[in-house]
């Protein structure tokens, strides 16, 4: 089964297509930045890490041939599942790979660890759509106004009749 790419994304969520080209060239130019000036960063890494230029030179090397031969298979793939099934997994591998540093860096359980990280960027993520998506108008909506109205009968003292 063929769906077509055209009806994945509404018309409304890409008011203008220049502006989706733009942002792609504004994202390749940070990566390419990264590229021209690698050569600045080489010698202070190898003796931060004690390892030789070619180890450096190496891993910089596979980092170049994974970012751009993998395109065509993570457009496939993007073509196959699904734009949001894709980022769902890319947030997913992230916010654990994020647990296991911070389990690492804490010297806490990883699995608790990486249990309360997405809880936390749960959270987080919540909260920058409500400031994103609702502003000013976020104090007013409908849970939060009915959680407040129960705060506040909970608090008053009893009225005797």
């Amino acid at each position: 089964m063929t769906t077509n790419p055209n009806a994945l994304i509404h018309p409304s969520r890409i008011p203008n297509r220049w502006v989706q080209l733009m942002a792609g060239i504004v994202a390749m130019m940070a990566i390419a930045n990264l590229q021209y000036a690698w050569t600045l960063f080489t010698k202070p890494m190898q003796s931060h890490l004690h390892v030789s230029l070619a180890a450096i030179q190496g891993i910089f090397s596979l980092f170049i041939i994974l970012e751009t031969w993998l395109v065509p298979f993570e457009g496939y793939l993007v073509d196959r599942i699904g734009p949001r099934l894709a980022i769902g997994w890319t947030m997913g591998t992230m916010v654990s790979a994020l647990g296991v540093y911070l389990s690492v860096k804490l010297d806490t359980p990883t699995g608790a660890t990486i249990v309360v990280t997405f809880g936390g960027v749960l959270i987080l993520m919540f909260l920058l759509h409500l400031v994103l998506h609702h502003g000013r108008s976020a104090r007013e909506l409908k849970g939060g106004v009915s959680a407040h109205r129960e705060l506040e009968t909970a608090a008053s003292p009893a009225r005797e009749t």
